[in-house]
């Protein structure tokens, strides 16, 4: 039903396919009617997610962790929001942080800063002041920032500072 696929090919019990979106939205369902004082527990249903004797699978557990990685990747990206980003393939990158950036309204407008997310890839996220200023071995400054009145600090990567790894 998540997906909108009532196809035989489409209609299955496995959700390992869905994206992250639609796995967290089975994932409430599921903690709705678990945690539901109406809907009385009256068993589990044997076979992908559950043995016989009502252990979780090997598959559900795989589910929950996704889940639960996801959650904590959320968490994260609301704590150390993405970071503006214009590119113009003449000049390169300008970066910079608003109260609004990475679509997470907060009180601080933070400072560009690069990390590295455990899939190596680097990018930019906007960190609050004292928590650049406190933990300067975990988030990477940029080299060429100035102050802008409009944007806060404003920080430029030229053209040829952008590799393939940058992404």
């Amino acid at each position: 039903y998540v997906t909108g696929d009532f196809s035989k090919e489409g209609c299955h019990d496995s959700v390992l396919d869905l994206n992250m979106e639609q796995l967290l939205g089975v994932e409430s369902w599921r903690k709705f009617y678990f945690d539901h004082a109406v809907y009385e527990h009256i068993g589990k249903l044997v076979g992908r997610y559950y043995t016989e004797t009502g252990i979780p699978t090997e598959e559900l557990v795989e589910v929950e962790k996704r889940c639960e990685q996801e959650k904590v990747a959320q968490k994260e990206r609301k704590r150390l929001p993405d970071c503006n980003i214009k590119f113009r393939p003449e000049a390169g990158a300008e970066v910079w942080c608003t109260t609004l950036s990475g679509g997470v309204k907060r009180d601080w407008p933070g400072v560009p800063r690069i990390i590295y997310g455990t899939d190596g890839k680097r990018k930019c996220v906007c960190v609050p002041d004292e928590e650049a200023k406190e933990n300067i071995h975990a988030f990477k400054e940029y080299n060429n920032c100035t102050q802008d009145k409009e944007k806060g600090t404003l920080c430029f990567q030229v053209k040829a500072q952008i590799s393939a790894k940058d992404g």
